[in-house]
């Protein structure tokens, strides 16, 4: 999967989970350095908001919904977001257990950032985490083009060195995002 950011126009209903016995879930967790939009995601989709201000991730966050597969097959997703700050990377290993998906993400507008994805990635890969089916890598706030440092093609460049997906998103406007945990579905139903 490579998405450009491009605005979606399709818009399908992500709610809160109601009744979670009765649909397949999904564990995705998300890990990137400091800032580089992990909450941003997981309250877009969840909650459908964009913050502008940043508050810190303090250890984990945690958030459940509902979500329509890219097969238009309801699955319920429960997203760990986890802290970026470097004291709490010893916790991450007991996140990753059970995880189908893991969400690496870095700061389009920040070399540093991508590097920091590219040192995730070789962490995630020596691990060896049980169950993982995917990762995919997601360059986040491609909405700032006059601020971004790594290109499009860098970090698709970045993914397939790893043998990822890779994917760009921005929550303040909303594009991908959906697109983003779909696909991440569609990787649990073993579809991708």
């Amino acid at each position: 999967m490579e998405g450009k950011c491009t605005k979606q126009t399709e818009q399908d209903i992500v709610q809160e989970t109601e009744n979670p016995a009765v649909l397949p879930e999904c564990k995705i967790v998300l890990v990137g350095c400091e800032r580089s939009g992990k909450s941003a995601l997981m309250d877009r989709l969840a909650r459908g908001q964009f913050n502008n201000s940043y508050n810190p991730t303090i250890g984990a966050r945690f958030s459940a919904c509902n979500i329509l597969s890219t097969k238009r097959k309801q699955t319920k997703l429960n997203i760990w977001d986890l802290s970026g700050s470097k004291r709490y990377h010893a916790l991450m290993p007991m996140y990753w257990r059970g995880a189908a998906v893991l969400v690496i993400t870095f700061d389009t507008c920040s070399a540093d950032s991508l590097s920091s994805a590219d040192d995730m990635l070789l962490l995630v890969k020596e691990a060896r985490i049980e169950g993982l089916l995917g990762k995919v890598l997601v360059g986040c706030k491609c909405d700032l083009e006059q601020d971004r440092k790594v290109s499009f093609e860098e970090g698709a460049m970045k993914a397939q060195e790893h043998g990822v997906a890779y994917i760009e998103t921005t929550a303040k406007d909303g594009v991908n995002v959906e697109e983003l945990f779909r696909f991440a579905v569609d990787i649990c139903e073993g579809e991708s």
